[in-house]
């Protein structure tokens, strides 16, 4: 299942110490103890990611990272030699780590004489608690809960992605704002602080029908933040009965398949895992091979594991090959010192697997090898996969060695 957080980091310093500061890694940072100000541990070290904090990319380098690209605030400016710095993007909980980058460059831009804050919140789908705020200048490093992380997010979610259920679509396809919205809450955002409320109590499933009941009055079209959240809430329960499965699957994959605008990658995560387990892998790949070529999405680390994980499933050669190379183009190497997928190695098991069915072996292994360099993802791997009969990463690579050896 998918769930995410927001991370909004805004900062200001001089224009002579980001001169400085741009030219710092994350690597060269320490950061608190505890630097997250959450109180739920095992999500706290989610943001805190080993790997991500040793990166060697300079942080002029990390803020051109490919998951600041798309769907999200991305600003640098300079005025009267002051610097301002917004970054706000919303990261599924697979790529929570990346976190970590931003963490590190408020954390010495603050040490450099630079002041700002970073907000970590829970954007609606996610089953903990609301977020925290860091604030941070030369002086302290102050973190703190939010109790209005709800609004916080509905607020950046909005300024992010617009409101799409007002706006509407001239005839060449183009979107352009309605009138000023009435103050008064929408329908659509009325059914998903519901069904967020009943989700967070633990009743997946009534959340699930608030939304079926919002879908089925079809007064307005949905916007991609509500069928994202929908997608989410099918993964925790989907409906009994093959006619109310299909139709409940149709509601996220019809509008995939239609609407141009809809080229957000976490609602198509969590599609491909739905047809996935559908039994629709072969037609999950079309789908998100379709939006790529087209330019319609981007590949995230999590829907690369995903559709990786269908090419498996298909057992359709052709299509398995359309996965790899559309894979390396977007720049999967196990070789390289840094891939835009390296804050999820599961994507290389995953991958693994498709190069182990072509007979590359040699290029399983490096993947394999790739995805178990840190401890902790590996162990998480592990857990994901079973891997039975290898049952570890290390067992994998031992069979794959051993077929190189034969070879030779």
């Amino acid at each position: 299942m998918s769930w995410g957080y927001w991370v909004d980091l805004d900062l200001e310093l001089s224009a002579k110490d980001w001169a400085v500061v741009r030219a710092r890694a994350p690597r060269d940072v320490e950061l608190p103890r505890d630097w997250t100000g959450l109180r739920d541990r095992s999500l706290a070290s989610s943001f805190d990611d080993p790997e991500v904090r040793s990166s060697r990319d300079t942080f002029a380098k990390v803020l051109g990272w490919p998951i600041f690209r798309t769907e999200s605030i991305r600003d640098v400016r300079t005025r009267g030699g002051r610097v301002s710095i917004r970054v706000a993007v919303l990261l599924d909980r697979s790529v929570l780590g990346v976190g970590a980058a931003l963490a590190a460059l408020l954390a010495e831009a603050a040490k450099a004489g630079g002041h700002g804050a970073l907000r970590l919140l829970n954007d609606g789908t996610a089953p903990g608690e609301g977020g925290a705020i860091v604030r941070a200048d030369r002086r302290a490093w102050k973190s703190e809960r939010l109790k209005n992380a709800m609004a916080l997010s509905d607020a950046l979610a909005r300024e992010i992605y617009g409101d799409f259920e007002e706006w509407e679509a001239d005839a060449g396809g183009a979107a352009r704002p309605a009138p000023a919205r009435a103050p008064k809450k929408t329908p659509e955002q009325l059914a998903f602080e519901a069904a967020v409320r009943l989700d967070e109590a633990g009743d997946s499933e009534g959340a699930r029908k608030v939304i079926d009941d919002y879908f089925a009055a079809g007064k307005r079209r949905p916007s991609a933040r509500i069928l994202g959240a929908y997608a989410t809430l099918l993964r925790r329960a989907l409906p009994r009965g093959a006619a109310a499965r299909k139709a409940a699957l149709d509601r996220v994959i019809v509008p995939l398949t239609t609407r141009a605008e809809l080229a957000n990658e976490r609602i198509l995560e969590d599609a491909v895992a739905l047809m996935n387990e559908s039994g629709a892998a072969a037609a999950s790949i079309d789908l998100v091979l379709a939006r790529i070529q087209g330019a319609r999405c981007s590949w995230s680390p999590g829907l690369a594991a995903n559709v990786a994980a269908s090419a498996a499933v298909a057992k359709d050669a052709a299509r398995r090959r359309r996965v790899l190379a559309a894979l390396e183009r977007a720049g999967l190497d196990p070789t390289a010192r840094r891939t835009p997928f390296d804050p999820l190695p599961l994507v290389f098991a995953n991958v693994a697997e498709l190069y182990q069915a072509e007979g590359n072996e040699e290029r399983a292994l490096a993947c394999v090898c790739r995805a178990g360099r840190d401890a902790a993802m590996r162990a998480r791997i592990e857990k994901d996969r079973g891997f039975a009969p290898l049952r570890t990463l290390r067992g994998w690579k031992a069979a794959l060695r051993g077929k190189l050896a034969s070879k030779r």
